[in-house]
C-alpha cells in the first residue's frame, strides 16, 4: 500500500520527541490521530549537526539546513515510483529523528504524498527540503510556522544566507499548497527578538496554491492555540488525521499589535497578510453573543469580517448610547467613507489594548480609561458626521483627542500613558478616516490582501512597475522600509509618475527633503486643480510648503478663482497668505465670484487669515469678513 510522509521539523533548541509528544498527544489531553497510511518522522531542531551541520553553538547561529534537505532527498529514490528508504533515513539521522509508527512499516515504502511542517527555522527546513525535492513528481505541501531565517540584518541579502538560500521556490512546480502563518511580532521585543527573530515567506510558483496568514501574537515564543487549530485543521485538510482538533482559545491574544508596532517582515510579504481563519471565527463568535438571539447579529459569514471586526471593537469599548448608535450603523455602510472609519476603528482599539499591557492596571486606571475611550469615541462619531471636513476641522479633531489624552497623564501608569500618546500621534497623522485618499490602498475582500511574491519578480524585492504598485508598497511599508524603496526606485520615478495623481499618491508616504527630490525628476503640476489635489493629500504642512514654493511664480498663469485660492490659503502659513496676496490680484477676481466664496472663506479660513484677505479685498463687505469661524 502507497504512504503518504509527513516531515516535522523542530525549531532552534527543540528536539524531535518533544514535539512528537505534543503532537501524538503524549504530553497533552488531545493528540491527532493519524491515518493508518501516514508515517510521521520528527526532527531535532537545527542546533543538531545532524540538522544543521554544525555544533551547537555554531548549529544555533548559523545552521546549514542544506545538510537535513539533501539526507532527506538521499533518502528518496525515484524510478517507476517514488520510494523513501526508512532505514537509510535512521541511519543518517540516527537519534536526531523519531519516526512512527514504531511497527509495521517496510524498510522501504512508496511515497504518494509529502507534507512537510515546522515552525522557526524548522519551518525554514521546509523550504530548503522542498527545494531538495523539486525532482520528484509526488505532489508536496508545506505549512511554515513562524519562518525565522535567523541571520543578522546586515547578512540576510548575502548569496549564502539561509534567507536568500531558501526565498525562490519558485522552481518547486510539485508543490501543491503553500501555506505561511506569520506572527504580529512587537518591535520594541527584548533580547534577541528583533534582531534574530524577523520572519520570511518564499516565492512559489504561480501554479501553487499559496496563503500568508497573520497570527495575532507579541512575541515569537508566545504559544497560540488558534495556530495550532489551523495546523490541525491542515493536516486534516490533507488527509493524514481522521479528525480535526480545536484547541481551547479563550486565553488567546484576542488583539493584533498596532500596525505602527508591528515588527516588520522580510522582503517577499507584498501587502499585509490575512487573518487566521480560526481567529477570524473566534472574532466573529464573540460578536453574535453580543445579540440575542444570535440571529439579530448584522455579521453572519467571514465575507465582511472587517466589518465584524470594527463593531465588536464598538460592542466591548466604553461610549454612551447616541455614540454606539451612530457608529454601529456607520461601519455597517458599504461606502468609502465607512471603509475609513472601519480601519480608524480597528487600529485605535489595538492602541489601546496593547498600551494597557505596559503595566498592570488597577481599578482607578481602569475606569480612566473608560472614560477616555467615551470621549474619544464622542468625538470620532462627532467627525464622522461631518460632510467634507475641512482643514481647520480635521485639525481641531487630532488635537480634541490628545488633549483627552494629555488630561489622563496623572490618572494612569506613565508607562500606559506614554505608549497611548505615542502610537495615538502616529495614528492621527497617518490615517484613513482624517486623510480619505487613503482608503483606496486598503482591500478589505479578505479582510486584508494575502500576496505573496509573483514567481516573475526579482527574488530579493518585489519589483514594482508603476506609480500604482509603488504607492501600495508604500502605504504597506513602515517609515525606515519606505526610505530604502525610495532610494530604489528613483531611477525609475520619471516613467512612474505620468500625472498629478500619480505625484500626490507617491508623496504622500515620502519626507519632505525626498518630495524636493521627486520634484526634480518629475513635476507634472501644471493647473490649480494640480495645486490644490497635492495639498489635500500631503500629510504635513512641510509638504505642502514645498510645493507652493514650487509653483508659486506660476499661480498667475494658472488663473485662479478666488475659490481655489481661499482653499490655498487653507494650507498656507499666515505670512505665506501674505505673500499670495501680494502675487495674485485678488481683488479682479473678488469682483467675478465674491458672493459664492462668501461661505467659503467663513469655512476654511482662520480670523488671522479673514482679516488678511479683507485687507487685501477693498471692495468685500465689512460685515462678510468679520464672521468667526465655528
Amino acid at each position: 500500500m502507497t504512504k503518504k510522509v509527513l516531515f516535522v521539523f523542530a525549531g532552534t533548541g527543540v528536539n524531535a520527541q518533544m514535539i512528537r509528544d505534543f503532537t501524538e498527544g503524549k504530553t497533552e489531553d488531545t493528540g491527532e490521530t493519524f491515518n493508518d497510511d501516514v508515517i510521521r518522522v520528527y526532527f531535532n531542531g537545527c542546533q543538531d549537526k545532524h540538522i544543521g551541520g554544525h555544533s551547537k553553538l555554531k548549529g544555533y547561529l548559523d545552521p546549514n539546513l542544506d545538510v537535513v534537505a539533501n539526507k532527506v532527498r538521499h533518502a528518496f529514490s525515484k524510478d517507476d515510483v517514488v520510494t523513501l528508504d526508512l532505514a537509510d533515513l535512521k541511519k543518517e539521522f540516527g537519534s536526531s529523528i523519531i519516526i512512527e509508527p514504531k511497527d509495521g512499516l517496510n524498510d522501504v515504502e512508496e511515497i504518494n504524498d509529502i507534507t512537510l511542517n515546522g515552525f522557526s527555522r524548522g519551518a525554514v527546513a521546509t523550504f530548503a527540503t522542498a527545494r531538495a525535492l523539486d525532482d520528484l513528481d509526488t505532489p508536496m505541501s508545506i505549512l511554515a510556522e513562524d519562518p525565522v531565517p535567523g541571520n543578522e540584518r546586515k547578512n540576510t541579502y548575502k548569496q549564502d544566507s539561509l534567507y536568500a538560500k531558501n526565498f525562490d521556490l519558485s522552481h518547486c512546480r510539485n508543490i501543491a499548497r503553500g501555506e505561511i502563518l506569520l506572527g504580529t511580532y512587537s518591535k520594541h521585543n527584548k533580547g534577541w527578538e528583533n534582531k534574530w527573530f524577523r520572519q520570511m515567506a518564499p516565492k512559489f510558483d504561480a501554479t501553487t496554491d499559496s496563503h500568508i496568514f497573520m497570527v495575532p501574537k507579541k512575541m515569537h515564543v508566545e504559544f497560540n492555540r488558534r495556530a495550532v487549530t489551523y495546523t490541525s485543521s491542515f493536516l486534516h485538510n490533507r488527509g493524514l488525521t481522521t479528525v480535526s482538533l480545536r484547541w481551547r482559545e479563550e486565553n488567546d491574544r484576542a488583539y493584533v499589535i498596532p500596525k505602527v508596532e508591528q515588527q516588520k517582515f522580510h522582503f517577499g510579504v507584498v501587502g499585509r497578510a490575512e487573518y487566521l481563519p480560526s481567529y477570524k471565527m473566534s472574532v466573529l463568535l464573540s460578536l453574535r453573543s453580543k445579540y440575542d438571539p444570535e440571529g439579530l447579529c448584522p455579521i453572519d459569514n467571514g465575507n465582511k469580517f472587517k466589518y465584524g471586526q470594527a463593531l465588536l471593537v464598538l460592542h466591548n469599548a466604553t461610549m454612551d448610547e447616541a455614540t454606539f448608535e451612530t457608529l454601529s450603523k456607520a461601519v455597517l455602510k458599504d461606502t468609502n467613507k465607512s471603509k475609513g472609519l472601519r480601519e480608524f476603528i480597528v487600529e485605535l482599539d489595538s492602541i489601546v489594548q496593547y498600551s494597557k499591557e505596559q503595566s498592570t492596571l488597577k481599578p482607578e486606571h481602569t475606569r480612566q480609561l473608560a472614560a477616555l475611550e467615551k470621549n474619544i469615541y464622542k468625538l470620532i462619531a462627532d467627525f464622522y458626521k461631518l460632510e467634507k471636513p475641512s482643514l481647520k476641522q480635521k485639525e481641531a479633531f487630532a488635537r480634541a483627542i490628545q488633549s483627552s489624552i494629555n488630561l489622563s497623564k496623572c490618572n494612569l501608569p506613565s508607562s500606559v500613558y506614554d505608549k497611548l500618546k505615542e502610537l495615538t500621534s502616529l495614528l492621527l497623522s497617518e490615517n484613513t478616516l482624517v486623510h480619505s485618499h487613503l482608503v483606496k490602498f486598503i482591500d478589505e475582500s479578505e479582510t486584508f490582501s494575502a500576496s505573496l511574491l509573483a514567481a516573475n519578480q526579482r527574488a530579493l524585492d518585489g519589483v514594482v512597475t508603476n506609480a500604482e504598485e509603488l504607492s501600495q508598497k508604500l502605504f504597506h511599508s513602515s517609515v525606515r522600509q519606505r526610505t530604502v524603496i525610495f532610494e530604489q526606485e528613483k531611477p525609475f520615478l520619471g516613467k512612474f509618475i505620468t500625472n498629478v495623481t500619480d505625484l500626490a499618491n507617491i508623496a504622500s508616504f515620502l519626507t519632505p527633503k525626498q518630495l524636493k527630490e521627486v520634484l526634480e525628476i518629475s513635476n507634472t503640476i501644471t493647473t490649480m486643480a494640480d495645486v490644490l489635489l497635492l495639498m489635500k493629500t500631503l500629510p504635513t504642512y512641510e509638504h505642502q510648503k514645498i510645493i507652493y514654493h514650487a509653483v508659486k511664480e506660476k499661480l498667475i498663469d494658472m488663473r485662479p478663482t478666488l475659490d481655489e485660492l481661499v482653499e490655498l490659503m487653507e494650507y498656507l502659513s499666515d505670512k505665506k497668505c501674505q505673500e499670495l496676496c501680494e502675487i495674485v490680484p485678488i481683488q479682479e477676481l473678488a469682483s467675478l465670484d465674491l458672493m459664492d466664496s462668501n461661505e467659503l472663506i467663513k469655512q476654511k479660513l482662520t480670523d488671522d487669515k479673514i482679516a488678511l484677505l479683507k485687507k487685501s479685498l477693498a471692495v468685500m463687505p465689512e460685515e462678510t469678513l468679520s464672521v468667526r469661524i465655528r
